[in-house]
């Protein structure tokens, strides 16, 4: 009697519905992540039958043995259950298959009974050392990855070809067009292409402003920095730079961005000039702005939860002094000005500043104010202005003339690779992976719960000053959750010997041995070193508790080879989670 998964089984069933079913490749279920190809294989699997048969099984023999258990007394299935899945076709079925088969693969390319493996170890190492060396051979390697990813699906791609060929075209013969080889390749190059960014290190970056100026060396920065930097380098019709809204967690580091643009674009700022270490306005005619004392130190303002109008347009004084604000100084002069929390600010600010974005000029106690060519506004908020969310509950839903007022709109998630970059740099790379595997289990468990990069500064902060590594887990990450939150996440499980430092920085995370965690982890190894990638996904997914498209993206590349090997990446789910 094989064992039978009743739990894979009731999935599977209820995926495909009462027999009679037919196998077209279609999607199934709400989020359309499986096939009913996919899924006739898995119920194969999960009633005993070899891994090799199901998944050489063509898509007749699924729906017959779907059918037949279902309708009869099961004899298509348990022929398949007595398959030791080393028979080879015979003589007139390798006859029939052989004009089409040799047609696409060559005559002594046949497809065999087991797939080919996935990319070669060398090619990965090669992928690895290049990518993280640098960029000016990633088009090179990129390219060889795309054979390697081609490769690697080319044993399911036969396998597949051989029951379709042989159903619906025997005995013609195929020729791919050179629109088909060109769309595969493409599709290659872009998993091959991905799987290289995760690889690369943060991207380092330089601004030549001018052919006669000295290069702006702005170092490390997010993932999308050159995206945020390219569209304030963009104009409207009107000739002014767009206002971009910049939505991302906590901490994600847009303001800091925002004011590495205003670094990268000075040198376009005219009217500012910097004398003797002081940062100067001239107005249009040369003469020295004062604006009335306001200070500044460069091309750059920000406001955080603005509350009046009177602090967007100016005002006057007892004594009848205009009195500038950051944004007028901005708005008159140059520069990049950021709304920050914008969707936190209150409406009578709101209205102000919709009317100088609007017009391209504002009304002031003194008088119209035109807004400069080189103004850039940037609007940095948690949400997108619709309103509250669970995590952030103080935010307020904008009217939409003032989201309007920013059509051009960037994501700004955490950047985890510049988070452990700049951690490495201070010696706390081993804090700034606890506080990451902290995030990844938050965000697998659906747990309202924000760690971030701020997290990590400050945790390393306390480490480097002395403090136990567990009275900074419980003043840093642990406090204020609830009991059931820090059990959930098993912060108390995160350890490492001593504060960070250039000994210690790449100790790993060690995880809590307990009898769940041990099994989880030798059951997906053991079904992982089979090349039995459903069974390793569902232990992945078992143990994570994370959705099953995750699991099946993370159980395919460590059988790839893409992933370490260690306990403590199936622990972490990282990169997928």
């Amino acid at each position: 009697m094989p064992d039978l998964d009743l739990a894979e089984i009731e999935w599977s069933e209820k995926l495909l519905g009462p027999a009679p079913i037919t196998i077209t490749g279609k999607a199934l279920g709400a989020t359309g992540m499986w096939t009913d190809r996919q899924v006739a294989r898995r119920w194969l699997r999960a009633r005993g039958v070899l891994p090799i048969v199901a998944d050489r099984a063509k898509d007749f023999q699924l729906a017959a043995a779907y059918n037949d258990f279902h309708q009869r007394r099961g004899r298509y299935l348990q022929k398949m259950l007595a398959d030791d899945g080393t028979g080879r076709p015979s003589a007139n079925r390798y006859q029939d298959f052989s004009a089409t088969g040799a047609a696409i693969f060559g005559p002594d390319d046949i497809p065999a009974d087991e797939p080919e493996p996935m990319p070669a170890q060398a090619v990965i190492d090669t992928l690895r050392s290049a990518a993280t060396s640098g960029t000016s051979q990633l088009d090179a390697i990129i390219d060889k990855a795309a054979d390697a990813v081609i490769a690697g699906r080319l044993g399911a791609l036969k396998s597949d070809l051989q029951g379709h060929i042989r159903e619906t075209v025997a005995k013609t013969k195929l020729e791919l067009s050179p629109e088909a080889k060109q769309a595969i390749r493409d599709l290659a190059a872009e998993e091959a292409r991905t799987t290289t960014a995760a690889l690369l290190p943060p991207r380092r970056i330089e601004v030549q402003p001018a052919p006669d100026r000295p290069a702006i060396d702005l170092g490390l920065q997010h993932e999308r920095f050159p995206l945020l930097l390219r569209a304030l380098s963009a104009r409207d019709h009107r000739g002014f730079r767009l206002n971009i809204w910049l939505t991302g967690p906590t901490g994600s580091g847009k303001t800091t961005a925002a004011e590495n643009v205003a670094k990268a674009l000075e040198p376009t700022f005219t009217q500012y000039a910097k004398v003797d270490g002081r940062w100067e306005i001239r107005d249009e005619h040369g003469a020295l702005a004062a604006l009335n004392g306001l200070s500044h130190d460069s091309p750059f303002g920000a406001d955080s939860s603005l509350d009046a109008d009177y602090k967007v347009v100016g005002f006057k004084d007892a004594t009848g002094t205009f009195h500038w604000t950051t944004f007028l100084r901005i708005f008159a002069f140059g520069g990049i000005y950021v709304a920050d929390e914008i969707d936190n600010w209150l409406p009578s600010a709101l209205v102000a500043l919709n009317a100088a974005l609007a017009n391209g000029w504002i009304s002031t106690p003194i008088g119209i104010i035109r807004r400069h060519p080189d103004c850039a506004i940037i609007a940095a908020a948690n949400t997108w202005g619709l309103g509250a969310t669970s995590e952030y509950v103080g935010r307020s839903k904008l009217d939409a003339a003032t989201i309007n007022r920013f059509p051009t709109k960037i994501d700004w998630p955490v950047d985890e690779k510049l988070e452990s970059a700049i951690a490495r740099e201070l010696g706390g790379e081993d804090w700034c992976q606890a506080v990451q595997t902290a995030r990844a289990r938050a965000r697998a468990q659906g747990l309202h719960v924000i760690f971030s990069p701020r997290n990590t500064f400050d945790g390393i902060a306390l480490l480097r000053q002395g403090f136990p590594w567990t009275d900074v887990v419980a003043m840093n990450l642990a406090a204020g959750l609830k009991p059931e939150q820090v059990e959930a996440l098993r912060l108390d499980a995160l350890r490492v010997q001593g504060p960070p430092s250039a000994q210690n920085v790449n100790a790993p995370i060690a995880e809590p041995i307990t009898p769940i965690a041990e099994m989880a982890w030798k059951e997906f190894q053991a079904a992982a070193d089979k090349n039995i990638r459903w069974q390793a996904a569902q232990r992945f997914q078992q143990y994570h508790n994370c959705n099953m498209n995750e699991a099946d993206r993370f159980a395919e590349r460590w059988i790839a080879g893409l992933l370490p090997p260690t306990r403590e990446t199936f622990f972490t789910g990282k990169p997928i989670l």
